[in-house]
């Protein structure tokens, strides 16, 4: 199974605020949690939000290796608000057109080069994207189906 982290749980993992723990009797503000925005299936410019590194353990059973992860959350902008999705990226050799690719939507990588991805360097980077929706037990999520290169 894959390593999930919650992004939500420590905003400091994700390179925006510091988080710092709550005293039983601590004041909470009251602060309107943003709607998730469905996009609309097409073609969006967004921004590099943040990155989260994990492992999967693999699944001897089918045969897929355990490999590193890393799961990098982009935003786009839309009138309704601020839209989100998530895209995990796995380290292994049949998955490194994928991380290419992406690297490359971002301007990070010129075309013909080798590189080593530096997912630091990427965060508030701009790129296309073709993006869909999914759906999973009952929710819909936006998905990124492909990184437009430049």
């Amino acid at each position: 199974m894959a390593e999930y982290k919650n992004p939500f749980a420590n905003k400091a993992a994700n390179n925006t605020t510091e988080d710092k723990a709550l005293d039983w009797g601590a004041s909470i503000p009251w602060e309107e949690s943003p709607e998730y925005v469905i996009l609309t299936p097409g073609n969006y410019e967004f921004t590099v939000q943040n990155y989260e590194r994990g492992h999967y353990d693999g699944n001897p059973g089918t045969g897929k290796i355990g490999c590193n992860t890393v799961r990098v959350t982009v935003a786009v902008d839309t009138p309704q608000g601020k839209a989100t999705a998530r895209n995990t990226f796995y380290f292994k050799q049949s998955a490194v057109g994928f991380i290419r690719d992406f690297f490359l939507c971002i301007g990070l990588l010129k075309k013909g080069e080798a590189f080593v991805p530096d997912f630091d360097k990427a965060i508030g980077c701009n790129g296309m994207a073709e993006f869909k929706t999914r759906e999973y037990n009952g929710n819909t999520y936006n998905e990124i189906k492909k990184w437009i290169k430049p």
